[in-house]
Formats: structure tokens, sequence, C-alpha cells
């Protein structure tokens, strides 16, 4: 069993056409084909049913390709780790805390200029094409799911209510003094409304929200215009132009949430990796110490 034979057995389950295949790796059609087939007859089983000019995997294939592609990952990761002695990269993906993250990766970049950045969507991994070393995110999240997680920095959920707003000469806000108040840049699929689902139910307030939107700059210009008041993370939000804003804690309850840096489980971090892990920790262990002080 050689391992282009399984490069092929892969690759051909996940496109099931033997002619992509052969496009990718440039050889004849015919060739992938027969690889495969010649797997198949040293296995002493069929991998793939074919219909017509479809090809797709059957019972057997499934568990093979199952136990194969999670192989063939790690084969490809350890050829990547013995590239990275000569020329270390890191892929980064950011799902939540971009403002703040890009500071600390600048100033890491600068002190490690032979160190390259590169920055990749987390959905390429679960195509297959490609790998995430650090991932920054909230918990749970669907691409941390097999990953080691740890705390990178924490901060508080507050309110943001227009200066002029009768709200703004208050030093906290309850549940009550929100109620019926347009709310800018939540929505029920949002991570920050599971956070605060629980803070919602409990005292029975359904938010009336205006205008839904991911962007901070974009929500604080809303907010300043008057059309609603908004919920927002702390640090996340520490870029924003607050000018024309008072930001406001709960009375009630802190609400605070957690942002992780994780990694894959399926492989060893690379030095590098474990360098900018260590790195972004003590940075924002320094950012959380200074925010502390200001508040």
């Amino acid at each position: 069993m050689e391992l282009l034979q399984l490069k092929y057995f892969r690759d051909t389950a996940k496109c099931e056409s033997f002619s992509k295949v052969a496009e990718r790796y440039m050889v004849p059609q015919s060739s992938v084909s027969h690889t495969v087939a010649k797997l198949e007859d040293e296995l002493g089983i069929k991998l793939f049913t074919r219909k017509a000019n479809r090809i797709m995997l059957n019972d057997a294939g499934k568990r093979f390709y199952k136990e194969i592609n999670a192989a063939l990952e790690k084969i490809e990761r350890g050829i990547e780790s013995v590239n990275e002695l000569q020329h270390a990269t890191i892929r980064i993906s950011l799902l939540v805390g971009t403002v703040p993250s890009i500071p600390m990766i600048a100033e890491f970049q600068k002190l490690n200029p032979d160190i390259e950045i590169i920055f990749s969507n987390p959905s390429d991994r679960l195509k297959g094409n490609m790998f995430f070393d650090i991932l920054i995110t909230t918990k749970p999240s669907q691409y941390d799911k097999n990953c080691t997680s740890l705390p990178l920095f924490e901060e508080r959920i507050l309110t943001a209510v227009p200066e002029d707003h009768p709200l703004a000469k208050k030093k906290a806000l309850t549940i009550d003094d929100i109620r019926g108040i347009p709310i800018i840049g939540l929505y029920s699929e949002s991570k920050m409304f599971r956070l605060m689902h629980a803070y919602f139910e409990m005292n029975e307030y359904k938010p009336e929200i205006r205008i839904e939107s991911e962007h901070h700059a974009t929500v604080a210009a809303f907010v300043k215009g008057g059309f609603g008041i908004a919920f927002y993370p702390e640090i996340t939000w520490s870029a924003v132009g607050t000018k024309g804003i008072v930001s406001l804690p709960f009375a009630d309850a802190e609400i605070r949430r957690t942002v992780y840096i994780s990694y894959p489980d399926d492989y060893e971090p690379s030095e590098a990796t474990r360098k900018f892990i260590d790195f972004a920790i003590n940075w924002f262990k320094e950012k959380q110490i200074s925010i502390e002080k200001e508040t």
C-alpha cells in the first residue's frame, strides 16, 4: 500500500471524480482510477459505488476514509513541521476579538520577523484545504471542539447609550431601564445574544432589535445617532471611537465573556506556535491590568 494510493483515494472521496483528481495531480485520469482500483484489490473490498459518471463512497469506503483522512492530515502536518525548521509560519483564524488582537499580532510580528503570519478562514480546515495553527474565539464554537483552548482575556459586557439620552446620567442600568428602547447590533443568532440569553430570560426581557450589524464601528455610529442602545464587549470595543457615547454596566449583574486562544489537538504545536501562544497570553494579561486600572 503506497502513500500515493491513499492520497488519490482521499481526494477522489472528497470530489467524487477521478478527472478532478487527475487535474490536480496533472496525470491521466486512467492513472488515478487504476491506482484506486489497485488499492481496492489490496484491501480485498470495494470502497466506491460507481454509477455512470459518478463515483461515491460506499459504507466500507466511508469507514476507511475517516481513518485515512486523519492519518494523512498528521503526515502532512509532520511535513509542514519539518519545513517550519527552515521557514516558520503560523496560520491564525480570528473569529472574535479582532480589534484588540491585531495590535498584539503586529507587535509579535515586529519582535519575530522570521515568523510569517498568515490569516486563514477556519472553514477552510473543514474543507480539507488548509490548517489553522491558532484560533481566537469564544466557546463553544464549531471550530474549537477538537482544540485545546486557553483563556486569552476576559471582558465585561457594557451598554452603550447616546450621551444626550436620559439614561446617560445613570451610573448603572437595570433591565427595567431599557425596556422598550430599541437595540442596535443584536440578533438572535449572534454570540452576544446567546451570551446574554440567560440574563434576558431571567428578567423576562425581549430585546426590541432595530438594526442588526456585526461591525462595531457601525453599531457605535447608530448609537451616537440616537437610533438606540447597544450591548458590547469592553476590550473588543477599545479601538472604537466612543465620543458621544456613555458606557454603563448592569446594576444587578456583571456579564462577562472569555476569549480563548485555541490550537488543534491532532498535531503537536510548532515552536513558533507555542511562542505565539505564550506571547498572546502575556500581552493580554498586561492589557487587562491596564484596563482595570483605568476603570
